[in-house]
């Protein structure tokens, strides 16, 4: 009896310590999300993947898919065996994005660091539950009695997953660069298929799938916004197309090293040919390394470096509908809806919009130049910088040709940052989760942060 009472008391003291536990984890988690979710980078993207994924969790419930939780399954570090061509790489561009930030003196952000960690790993919740949870389960189950049907439920679930990328199409990626991420995610989809086959474990492809994500995403958690993919060229649309060609390629040598260790319909074990994978990987790197730079030449990327200013300074911000400098206005044309610089004297003019879809504009001035900064619609920023003796001769005719493009997250205010002991007026950008991006006068973009 004593003995046993004992052991009810020392039970009762574990869960305790396990309930103060969890209460402190979900303290300190619910302050980080608080600091993170509304005030950096990825926190709305984050916030969205966190909501969705409940809904899936639902859906995957009100079709009585439970066994996903239920079925006996691989245990999930021995699992990793089989994911391990995409842990690898994984790991591999992680390091690569890190020592990238270092060498350009980009220190990481936290909570930005925080928010894209908690993005990838709902993105694959979402995904993996769908694709490979419900979508892939409810083909087995329904469609599924011998070898090749089962071959063809891996098959038809993943290219269901790469279909749903076309969602992807937007204001910062075209439809050529998401017919190649459709192909790539189709590939990538039926290994990620062959696993949970294999496994029967969820959470391992939601991992693996969640870490390569991270491994993409970690370049961006110090930039603007989103990269813009300009039209592509042909030397662009041919590299491509042979990086797509190549990754898929790839992804077939990591599914056949998956499949010669399992049968599809009995589950037999087959002799393992690891050179497989490693042929794989080798195709995967080469082509990511060597290529990538050459894919992405036609991308309006954000480059600033992080720089504190030092002494005080002021921050004024405008919103106004004109701005002028002696004889030159820059104003909306009241007839065509379009952004106007003018030369009030001569009447000569320049259209520096193609229309009226923009959200905001500023024009500075200092001692030897004038300013402009323009936000677009689809978050492109128009920026410019012109001598002053260029109004003189007639430049500004050319202004539009010379305009910078810098793609940026939503822009709360366009304004200037005047610093003690300097006269030059810094052109600046504060956006939506309060950070300070400005412009010096040799037009190098710096975030105050």
């Amino acid at each position: 009896m004593d003995k046993k009472r004992t052991h009810i008391f020392l039970y009762w003291v574990m869960m305790i310590a396990l309930f103060l536990g969890v209460l402190f984890t979900q303290q300190v988690v619910a302050s980080i999300m608080q600091g993170s979710l509304s005030t950096a980078k990825f926190g709305e993207e984050a916030t969205y993947e966190i909501l969705w994924s409940g809904l899936v969790v639902i859906l995957v419930l009100l079709f009585k898919n439970k066994y996903i939780f239920t079925q006996k399954r691989e245990g999930f570090f021995t699992s990793f065996k089989y994911i391990l061509p995409e842990l690898l790489l994984s790991c591999f561009f992680i390091g690569i994005n890190i020592i990238s930030i270092i060498l350009n003196d980009n220190a990481f952000d936290i909570y930005s660091l925080f928010n894209v960690a908690l993005y990838c790993f709902f993105i694959g919740i979402v995904e993996e539950f769908l694709c490979r949870g419900w979508l892939l389960n409810e083909f087995l189950e329904r469609y599924s009695r011998n070898r090749k049907e089962v071959f063809l439920s891996i098959l038809f679930s993943s290219f269901i997953f790469g279909v749903v990328h076309f969602l992807n199409i937007g204001e910062t990626q075209g439809l050529f660069e998401t017919l190649v991420q459709v192909m790539n995610a189709a590939a990538g989809g039926v290994f990620l298929a062959l696993v949970y086959y294999k496994t029967k474990n969820i959470w391992v492809v939601v991992f693996s799938h969640a870490l390569w994500d991270f491994s993409l995403f970690l370049g961006s958690v110090n930039s603007m916004g989103d990269c813009l993919s300009a039209p592509p060229t042909t030397l662009t649309m041919v590299i491509n197309i042979i990086r797509g060609t190549l990754l898929i390629i790839a992804y077939g040598f990591f599914c056949y090293w998956l499949y010669r260790q399992t049968d599809l319909y009995t589950k037999e074990v087959k002799s393992t040919k690891d050179y497989f994978m490693a042929i794989g990987i080798a195709i995967y790197v080469i082509t990511l390394l060597f290529v990538h730079e050459y894919g992405d030449q036609n991308e309006l990327c954000p480059d600033y470096t992080r720089k504190i200013i030092d002494s005080s300074y002021r921050i004024s911000f405008y919103d106004y509908n004109r701005y002028s400098y002696l004889n030159y206005v820059l104003e909306v044309d009241p007839e065509t809806g379009r952004l106007c610089f003018q030369n009030t004297k001569t009447n000569d003019s320049i259209f520096l919009t193609d229309n009226g879809d923009y959200y905001n504009y500023l024009m500075v001035e200092n001692d030897h130049e004038i300013t402009i900064m323009i936000q677009t619609s689809n978050n492109v920023l128009l920026y410019g910088a012109y001598s002053k003796l260029d109004l003189y001769d007639d430049a500004f005719l050319h202004m539009q040709n010379q305009f910078k493009k810098i793609v940026v997250s939503d822009i709360n205010d366009f304004g200037i940052i005047d610093i003690e002991g300097d006269s030059y007026h810094y052109p600046t950008i504060r956006s939506n989760i309060g950070e300070l991006y400005y412009f010096d006068d040799s037009d190098q973009l710096y975030l105050n942060k």
